[in-house]
Formats: structure tokens, sequence, C-alpha cells
């Protein structure tokens, strides 16, 4: 992927080693992704945020942490890595993409989401998602997040099609994200 076609606002999808932290978030994700029929490699998402002076892209990403910068040039260099930068976006909405994702820096990650894809992965999510698994409201910003419900709701609320659409978007995944970049499906929803 040449990094030049690329701008503010697009979505990086790859498979990154990292840590512990990183290895068990990667576990539950390719566990849940596997039980759920996926097999893509994929198991991290961002949404690239700007260039620096020195031409280096940074990339805003939830993490075990909480939602930070990330300088992405190991990410635009990873193999495996699927992007949504041929999807149609005006300035202002790469603007408003950024924006919404620089307003949940330091977000907490989302535990319960990562254990209600594996909770409902394993089919015993009745009384789970009576309980904990409630999406975010439509004009509420979430106190937690992952990866992937960052950017879909980055995109959400750019008015941009996303693997979560309107519904959903708390528990997007990264391998929702990869099938979402691999078939364009942002086509289909235009």
């Amino acid at each position: 992927m040449s990094a030049d076609i690329l701008g503010p606002g697009d979505v990086l999808v790859m498979a990154v080693p990292g840590g512990w932290r990183k290895k068990l978030v990667r576990f539950f994700i390719n566990l849940q992704a596997r039980l759920t029929g996926s097999t893509a490699p994929q198991d991290h998402v961002a949404v690239l945020s700007h260039q620096d002076d020195a031409g280096n892209w940074w990339a805003i990403e939830g993490k075990p942490s909480s939602v930070g910068f990330v300088l992405a040039d190991k990410y635009l260099r990873t193999p495996l890595l699927v992007t949504n930068a041929a999807q149609p976006k005006t300035d202002e909405q790469r603007e408003l993409i950024v924006r919404v994702a620089t307003e949940l820096l330091g977000t907490p990650y989302d535990w319960t989401a990562i254990a209600t894809l594996g909770v409902r992965a394993a089919r015993v999510n009745e009384l789970w998602d009576r309980t904990l698994a409630k999406d975010w409201g439509e004009d509420e910003m979430p106190v937690h997040v992952i990866c992937s419900s960052l950017a879909d709701l980055a995109y959400e609320k750019a008015g941009l099609p996303s693997p979560g659409g309107t519904v959903g978007t708390r528990f997007t995944r990264p391998a929702d994200w990869t099938r979402f970049c691999q078939e364009r499906e942002w086509e289909a929803a235009a």
C-alpha cells in the first residue's frame, strides 16, 4: 500500500505484534473471529490523523490502556495492511472523523465489548445482552471504546458508511473492518 494515497480519516486494519496486553487482547479478538467464521488475520484498527513536519503519519487507536496517538509508520509497513483509502470522503468528513477520534483521546478500553463479542461467539449471550451489552445511544459519546468501534463511531458521526452502520457500532470488530475494506462495502451503501 502506497502511503501517498492515504489521507486523514482513513482506516488502517492490520495485525501487529505487541506486549502481553496486546497479545491477550489479540487472543480474544482472534478467538471470537474464528468462532464466527472469519479467517482474517487483521486484529487491530487505527484512524490516520495527520502527518508531522518530517512527513511521518500519526494515527489514533484504541488500545488496552486507552485511546491514544501512535506513529503509524509501522502499521503502513505491515504486509497484511487493509485500508479504506478508496472510500470517497470529503475534506469536511475527513476533518470530522479525526475530530471525533481526537475527542476520544484518553478514553478507556471497552473490556465489556471484548467480553460481549466472545460471549456472542460462544452463543451464550441472551442474559449477557440484557444486562451488560447495550450499544451507545444515538447522540451519546462512549466512555469506553475498542479500536474498531472508535473508527466506526467516527465514520457514523461523519455520515459515512461503516461496517457497524448505525446499529451495533460498539461491537464492530477488526474483522468487520477487514471485510468492509476488502469488499468495498461502502459502494453498496451509497
